[in-house]
């Protein structure tokens, strides 16, 4: 059996849901069942007053939670303690493994390689995206992150790319690797294949503008050939994107057909998915798009309702187009706007589909073969 600590791969876990917080618990349960021990360590956020250390236990996992004043001495503190946690929850004569992902800049993961080295855990890294050729990365955290893709996985002991784009990209460290994808729960009593409301379900980063006003202008056009159809985004980030996308509401006369929503509870979330005539995956052409492998894709197929996405990155490696998702040729041209008509006109159709890539990530995505594979792939490291 194992010693897992995840550190700096979430962020106020258990109390914030995100989809890092939920891929970690997701792997974290079905490691426990594997009968490994699980400790969360969450990177500290920052607060103009006031200092607070949170120790807790939430589903079996040992969580911990740092908040702290924004400043130099009280972040060097806060990782110091980091350290002092690691230490104490290392078990002697047990596989000591820290698991980390994506710490946002350069000197915390050196320091979570630091950690490791000194307190005799093996090293162990996600990798979620190729971070450079995210536009949206000031160029200060580029720099770091130049040396994150390109150099840190020299100083790891296995590599868990989450992508066959980015297992290209690691292959060159020559370190021990195991695909680790998007996971998700798949309770077949939880959802329903059949909806009854007609909308159309988009979840993502208001960031992603260009995306978001590309969709705007594929339902546009269903909307003037059925008047019944809306349009739901659950949306998270910076007000002053969520202003753009208002005006383009606005600008597009669309405010009586598309609703946003924020910060909604997860079981309305799922309500949202198990209702939606589609849930909408539009990925684009870049270096991003075909690193990432977005987590919300196994969360829909959950649902049993279909997807439509584009041919990019992970999507041929796994879908068939009309079998287990609709997928386009691409998001610019009118293909994509083909598939989300045609899934209004073949309701019953659609729903198979959903069906079928629910079993799909039943046996792909599923939390714990995934974490049972992680677990053995653990022990080899």
């Amino acid at each position: 059996m194992s010693n897992i600590v995840f550190l700096d791969a979430t962020t106020d876990y258990p109390n914030r849901f995100s989809a890092g917080n939920t891929k970690v618990e997701l792997l974290a349960k079905g490691l426990i069942e594997c009968g490994d021990s699980i400790t969360v360590i969450n990177s500290p956020r920052e607060k103009k007053n006031g200092k607070l250390y949170k120790k807790e236990i939430y589903k079996g996992i040992v969580c911990h939670t740092f908040e702290h004043p924004k400043n130099i001495l009280a972040i060097i503190n806060g990782y110091l303690k980091i350290e002092k946690i690691v230490r104490q929850a290392k078990i002697t004569d047990e596989n000591n493994i820290i698991i980390i992902s994506d710490p946002p800049f350069f000197t915390i993961y050196l320091w979570d390689l630091l950690i490791a080295k000194l307190n005799g855990y093996k090293l162990v890294v996600i990798f979620h995206e190729w971070h450079i050729a995210v536009d949206s990365i000031s160029k200060k955290r580029k720099l770091g992150f130049f040396f994150f893709d390109y150099f840190f996985g020299y100083f790891c002991n296995a590599i868990l790319p989450i992508s066959n784009f980015l297992w290209k990209k690691c292959e060159k460290f020559k370190k021990p690797m195991l695909k680790i994808p998007i996971v998700a729960e798949f309770d077949s009593n939880k959802m329903s294949n059949s909806t009854e409301e007609s909308y159309f379900l988009y979840c993502g980063g208001a960031q992603y503008i260009n995306i978001i006003f590309i969709l705007f202008k594929h339902f546009e056009k269903l909307v003037s050939k059925r008047e019944d159809i809306s349009l739901v985004l659950v949306l998270y980030g910076e007000t002053k994107y969520l202003d753009l996308i208002n005006e383009e509401i606005v600008n597009r006369n669309l405010q009586q057909k598309i609703k946003i929503m924020s910060s909604i509870p997860y079981d309305e979330l799922i309500r949202l998915y198990s209702k939606a005539l589609a849930l909408l995956i539009p990925l684009s052409d870049t270096l991003q798009d075909k690193a990432r492998f977005s987590q919300k894709i196994a969360e829909y197929l959950s649902s049993k309702r279909p997807i439509i996405t584009t041919d990019i990155g992970e999507i041929p490696f796994y879908f068939k187009d009309g079998e287990t998702a609709f997928i386009a040729n691409s998001l610019d041209g009118d293909d994509y706007f083909e598939k989300m008509s045609y899934v209004i006109e073949h309701q019953d159709i659609a729903s198979q589909v959903g069906y079928n890539g629910y079993e799909l990530g039943l046996k792909e995505f599923n939390n714990k073969i995934v974490a049972r594979k992680l677990h053995e792939f653990i022990l080899t490291v």
